[in-house]
């Protein structure tokens, strides 16, 4: 019984982590498109937010931490941005690839990064 458990628990969140857009897709106000060429990310929320987009099967043997720093994918409130796939980390055609996003708050007068949030999404195979 606890193996059944175990492996439906792990179906389950598998499940509920993965989202394969067949269109714009949206959470906690950030928005995914995948085009054919790019994949367009809009910053629907009133924050400026920070972005890795990386290969799920890169991220698996990288060391990564969120940044608070001027340079890198930075997307102000209500701002977009376009990414072409050749210009992921670790991009391959048809790969799956992992959106991560965080807002960074003063905290003892230095900018830190809050909490991360992230999204999968299937790349077209071509």
């Amino acid at each position: 019984m606890k193996k059944i458990m175990f492996f439906l628990s792990v179906a389950l969140l598998l499940l509920s982590c993965e989202k394969k857009l067949s269109g714009p897709s949206t959470v906690n106000g950030v928005q995914i498109v995948v085009g054919d060429e790019s994949l367009t990310i809009i910053n629907g929320t009133e924050e400026e937010l920070r972005f890795f987009v990386v290969n799920q099967e890169t991220l698996a043997l990288i060391t990564w931490a969120p940044y608070c720093l001027d340079n890198g994918l930075i997307i102000e409130p209500d701002g977009k941005e376009t990414i072409n796939y050749e210009d992921i980390y670790g991009y391959s055609t048809g790969c799956k690839v992992v959106v991560h996003w965080w807002a960074c708050h003063v905290v003892d007068s230095k900018l830190t990064p809050g909490d991360i949030q992230s999204m999968v999404v299937s790349t077209p195979i071509k």
